[in-house]
C-alpha cells in the first residue's frame, strides 16, 4: 500500500521543505533510484525527537524484526532505506479527527 499512499492526494499531502513535522506524518524511505513504488518504506513519525532534535519513527523492520522507533538518521545506515522519497500528512480536516484521538498518553 506504499505506493497508493504516496500517489494519493485526496486524502494526503506532501509536507512542505521547511514545515515542522506533525505527529501522525508518513516518511516513505527506499533504496537510491527506486522504480517501484510499491516498495517504499512507511515510517509513522511519533510526535517525539531525540536528543538530537532527529524524529523518531515508528516503523516495521526485518532488519530487528517487528515494530520498532528509529531515530531519523538511523535510516541512512541501510541500503534499502537511505533515501527520502517524501513526507506526507493528512489532510488537516482528516488530521485532527483521525490522528490526534488515536494516540495514547
Amino acid at each position: 500500500y506504499s505506493k497508493e499512499l504516496f500517489l494519493d492526494n485526496s486524502l494526503f499531502r506532501f509536507v512542505e521543505q521547511g514545515e515542522r513535522l506533525m505527529e501522525g506524518d508518513v516518511l516513505f524511505f527506499g533504496a537510491k533510484n527506486l522504480q517501484d513504488f510499491r516498495r517504499l518504506h512507511l515510517t509513522y513519525f511519533t510526535g517525539d525527537y531525540t536528543e538530537q532534535q532527529l524524529p523518531n519513527l515508528l516503523h516495521c523492520t526485518v532488519i530487528e524484526g517487528g515494530v520498532r522507533i528509529w531515530p531519523f538518521e538511523k535510516f541512512s545506515e541501510y541500503t534499502r532505506y537511505e533515501e527520502l522519497y517524501g513526507i506526507k500528512r493528512l489532510q488537516d480536516n482528516l488530521h485532527q479527527t483521525l490522528v490526534i484521538p488515536t494516540l495514547y498518553i
